[in-house]
């Protein structure tokens, strides 16, 4: 007789209620089943009569069959039941792993050995960072520390590392810091008919060129003068708020490159992704799309995306540009796959080449969401932007 049952699987039609009333039967009373993968996966009718009756001691989810779980839900105040909301697998060691398989995919893609489909990590045992990426960039290179610049991406370098030089600015220094200047966007909702989705600053700037570059939850870009705080341009990529996404308002960074060593128009290109699941290249000097990079300056990651809700496939992190390729991964409201079958990818990971745009692999599985219920952009406010001390 089973023990502790931890399910980690896919959902689909052949997962779906795959632990029911016969498995529940056959674990012992002390038995424990813990689901951290989907939670249609497990009956929860069976679930909570097993419960009840004794047939199990208790149970452990981090999914739920439907999310958000309702307060009359039995699995709230039942009291052999342990809820958290699908984070489960927030711990160090995950995060640590995570991180190295991500660079080490981005090792291989910066050496031409990208391939379709997922890429997996050549060993799980090498010591975290995996690899310190110099990566060659046109005529010149970038190494895994931060340049001259100070913070060029996202990450402070290409290995993410967070590294900042040794500067005056130390913990016996830092309670005697005070405000320099601060820059209001303006771009602010409370979230009133948008879900209740208030807008939030998440991102990390960059500091490219002399200029310190943000994205808002709007996918707004702005370029400021690091020392004083003034607005030097704005680029908007006119993002449809009509209707909600899945990841509101949520924009962590833009990723830069350059400058090329040819002359002309964006010699440094900004890359941002957008909710709407946009690539766009933006000159760093001007402020305006790169006419040049996909139709326009931008690229639809949607296209060639199969089955996926429109509104819940969006970008939401920093690309990372590696080599001549633009690495870009994806956010999707992953809950709503249970009315699919089979369900849809949790996940897309596109590249495209950074000069012209051209696609290089992407993998998703996706299907487009029924229209909802008509939300207007009049609940999204603008205040003055404005920046002082």
């Amino acid at each position: 007789m089973v023990g502790i049952v931890s399910l980690h699987l896919p959902l689909d039609a052949s997962t779906r209620a795959i632990v029911s009333t016969v498995e529940f039967r056959a674990m012992k009373p002390t038995a424990v089943p813990i689901n951290t993968c989907r939670g249609p996966v497990v009956d929860e009718t069976a679930l909570i009569h097993s419960l009840e009756t004794g047939e199990i001691f208790a149970t452990g989810l981090d999914v739920m069959e439907t999310a958000p779980i309702a307060a009359d839900n039995p699995r709230v105040t039942t009291p052999n039941v342990v809820l958290t909301p699908h984070l489960a697998s927030r711990a160090g060691e995950s995060t640590v792993s995570v991180t190295r398989n991500a660079v080490d995919n981005a090792e291989r893609i910066a050496r031409g050995h990208c391939r379709s489909g997922w890429l997996i990590p050549r060993s799980a045992t090498r010591p975290f960072p995996s690899i310190c990426l110099v990566v060659a960039l046109g005529s010149g290179s970038v190494s895994a520390r931060a340049g001259e610049d100070g913070w060029s991406h996202y990450g402070a370098s290409l290995a993410g590392d967070r590294y900042a030089a040794p500067s005056a600015i130390t913990p016996e220094s830092v309670e005697h810091l005070s405000r320099a200047w601060t820059y209001r966007t303006g771009d602010a909702t409370s979230g009133r008919g948008l879900d209740g989705n208030p807008s939030r600053i998440r991102a990390t700037p960059i500091l490219v060129q002399g200029k310190l570059i943000v994205s808002t939850g709007f996918n707004r870009v702005y370029a400021l003068d690091p020392g004083i705080g003034e607005e030097i341009g704005e680029f908007d990529p006119r993002v449809d708020f009509s209707r909600p996404y899945s990841e509101m308002f949520v924009s962590r960074g833009v990723a830069a490159h350059g400058p090329a060593s040819v002359a002309g128009a964006c010699r440094t290109r900004v890359f941002l992704g957008t909710l709407d699941a946009r690539l766009i290249a933006i000159d760093a000097d001007t402020g305006t799309p790169c006419d040049d990079f996909g139709e326009g300056g931008e690229v639809d990651l949607s296209v060639g995306i199969r089955r996926y809700y429109k509104w819940d496939y969006s970008v939401t992190s920093p690309p990372t540009v590696v080599g001549q390729v633009v690495v870009v991964g994806s956010a999707v409201g992953d809950n709503g796959g249970q009315s699919f079958s089979p369900a849809p990818s949790a996940a897309t990971t596109c590249s495209t080449d950074r000069s012209s745009g051209r696609g290089i692999f992407s993998r998703a599985e996706t299907t487009t969401r029924p229209p909802l219920a008509g939300r207007t952009p009049s609940a999204i406010s603008r205040e003055g932007r404005t920046s002082g001390p």
